[in-house]
């Protein structure tokens, strides 16, 4: 605003979204809700003088992004490393083409609305992805961590491998697995 022949006794701003300032020269506004908005300004001075100014269309809210990452195992995945999951999008709002950015929590990167990360060790992993509209750009993190486990490598040994003669054959199995919470021996026989 500009100085009249006296000062400015009050400001009054009205958003465009419903909401009105009439405490501050310099209000701060938070827009809870997408759209484009006209802005005014109406002034008033100590003699009693109005005016006001009318700027349309001239704040636009876009909304962000609503992207959900899919495919997120939700038990661990045992399996021999190295070993790769297939990691998907499913987009609920965005403008125009979409780019992506992801981050595997192994220090891997890739982009597109699918990927197919690797992991050589075991451990958990978040998983974070940034989405970008023609706007807007929001990050996304999975619901939970991947996680990665290597199985034990199993080994055994056996004290008498060999029997002679139609005896009944009694062996010893001695488990050398590192790392097994639980066995299940297949002894191949039939009986």
């Amino acid at each position: 605003s500009i100085l009249g022949d006296t000062s400015i006794a009050q400001w009054a701003w009205d958003f465009g979204d419903g909401n009105l300032d009439t405490l501050h020269q310099n209000p701060t506004h938070t827009y809870a809700i997408s759209g484009v908005f006209d802005v005014t300004l109406m002034i008033e001075d100590h003699n009693g003088c109005k005016t006001s100014i009318l700027q349309s269309n001239y704040i636009t809210v876009r909304d962000t992004p609503e992207v959900e990452i899919t495919n997120v195992p939700t038990s661990p995945i045992c399996q021999q490393l190295p070993t790769s999951i297939n990691l998907g999008t499913q987009v609920h709002a965005g403008a125009g083409a979409l780019s992506y950015t992801w981050d595997f929590g192994n220090n891997q990167t890739g982009t597109g609305n699918t990927a197919n990360p690797t992991y050589t060790t075991s451990g958990n992993y978040p998983v974070q992805l940034t989405v970008s509209d023609l706007y807007c750009t929001a990050t996304i993190v999975a619901p939970h961590n991947i996680s990665v486990s290597e199985p034990p490598i199993v080994d055994f040994e056996i004290d008498k491998p060999i029997s002679c003669g139609k005896q009944t054959h009694t062996a010893n199995f001695v488990d050398k697995t590192v790392g097994a919470v639980a066995w299940n021996w297949n002894l191949g026989n039939p009986n």
